[in-house]
């Protein structure tokens, strides 16, 4: 994953998505996509809480969307099916279309999916 292209000094776009539990991690998040941004320019964060999306279709296919363009996937604490069911085909889907895909501290389903490389 090039950072620059070399013909161009271009921003080579690199679309991290983050699907969590809750707004917990939002303004780590935003910090470290801010520092990362000086070294990655092409970078942009999304990030989708299941607390902000549960029972809500439009975000909830914001976030199926957001998943399928991701170069990078985070998915972190979603324990409750209730919380990782209206992404979890989405996931799955992304598995094997994207960089990287590490899922942490969530229902066993969900962390099989971890895919580096």
């Amino acid at each position: 994953m090039a950072v620059q292209s070399k013909s161009k000094k271009e921003a080579v776009p690199i679309r991290l998505v983050l699907v969590t539990m809750d707004t917990h991690l939002n303004s780590a998040a935003r910090r470290a996509q801010f520092q990362l941004q000086r070294v990655i320019p092409g970078l942009s964060l999304q990030i989708h809480a299941a607390s902000e999306f549960t029972g809500n279709p439009e975000l909830i296919e914001k976030a199926v969307q957001d998943i399928a363009r991701g170069d990078i996937v985070l998915a972190t604490m979603l324990f409750m099916e209730d919380h990782y069911l209206p992404v979890f085909e989405a996931l799955k889907a992304k598995r094997d279309h994207c960089d990287a895909m590490v899922c942490a501290m969530s229902a066993g389903d969900v962390v099989k999916l971890t895919k580096i490389g």
